[in-house]
């Protein structure tokens, strides 16, 4: 397996390696134990210029109520590569600037006629008006 780690939160105690043993049977799955491992230890058990490769082993605890008790161990091997920096997120460029398409007004028939009609309403109101106010 590969992990990617985060050197400063495991520099302070906030990285956990946990490994959880099971049993799974045909009816039931049982929690056998667990092994917690802080990963500032394993990177503070490498030894600098010596063989990347360490071997560790942990006790294994299997919680019942308020005690934990010890059931056996876990030996395994783990090895850290080498420092990489994430690459630096590049800013996204603008999006192309789009102005909206140039609509061309048309008047359609209906409209004009609706136009049309409305002015002369209101022209012979008019017409009309000027009659009334005769002395």
């Amino acid at each position: 397996m590969k992990f990617t780690v985060d050197e400063y939160a495991a520099m302070h105690d906030d990285l956990m390696l946990v490994i959880k043993i099971k049993a799974i049977g045909t009816f039931t799955n049982w929690k056998l134990g667990e092994v917690q491992v802080p990963i500032k230890e394993l990177m503070e058990s490498v030894i600098p210029d010596g063989n990347p490769m360490q071997f560790v082993s942990y006790r294994v605890r299997r919680s019942s109520g308020k005690t934990m008790k010890l059931k056996g161990e876990v030996s395994f091997s783990y090895k850290f590569g080498e420092k990489f920096s994430p690459p630096r997120a590049q800013p996204y460029p603008y999006p192309p600037q789009q102005h909206p398409p140039q609509q061309h007004r048309t008047h359609s028939a209906s409209c004009m006629g609706f136009a049309t009609d409305l002015l002369e309403g209101m022209l012979s109101d008019d017409d009309d008006d000027d009659d009334d106010d005769d002395f």
